[in-house]
Order: structure tokens, then C-alpha cells, then sequence
């Protein structure tokens, strides 16, 4: 793995150009708070201006109900891509 983008620098134009690629590569957000979050596709993400909405499965423990990971693009502390795979 290897990181894309490090740093306090993500914008809503740095998550579209990720979404975007072709043939897309799944990658993982890792917050601030130590927290990570996989994309493994880019239906999954949501960027608006100021934040991404990240959708998956239910975890363990979730009701079923639970909606999407709301992350604001000042705590994406760095996303590193999975080497070697395509959606």
C-alpha cells in the first residue's frame, strides 16, 4: 500500500479525480482520530464541498439503520490506494 495523499490538503476536487479513475482502484481514508474507512467503490463515496459521505455494509453491532460515515475533509489525515486491485 502506499499512500496518495497525506497531509491536511484534501479537497472535494482530490476526492472526485480518485473517484473518477478508470479503471477505478479501491482505497482507504484514514482520519485524524485514527479511524479508516475503505472505499471499494466509487458508488460508495459521496463528496460534497466541505465533506465525504462514505456508504458500506453494517458493521457488527449496527441496527440496520445506521447511515453513511460523514467525514469532514479537515480530519482525512491520508488515503492510500490497495495495491493491485480494480472494481
Amino acid at each position: 500500500m502506499f499512500a496518495h495523499h497525506t497531509g491536511f490538503g484534501m479537497t472535494v476536487a482530490k476526492i472526485k479525480e480518485l473517484l473518477a479513475e478508470r479503471p477505478f482502484r479501491p482505497f482507504i481514508v484514514y482520519q485524524s482520530n485514527g479511524r479508516h474507512h475503505l472505499i471499494e467503490h466509487p458508488e460508495l463515496a459521496i463528496p460534497t464541498q466541505s465533506t465525504l459521505y462514505i456508504f458500506g455494509p453494517p458493521q457488527p453491532g449496527d441496527d440496520g439503520l445506521s447511515g453513511p460515515v460523514v467525514i469532514s475533509y479537515l480530519h482525512i489525515a491520508s488515503i492510500v490506494y490497495l495495491p493491485g486491485q480494480a472494481a
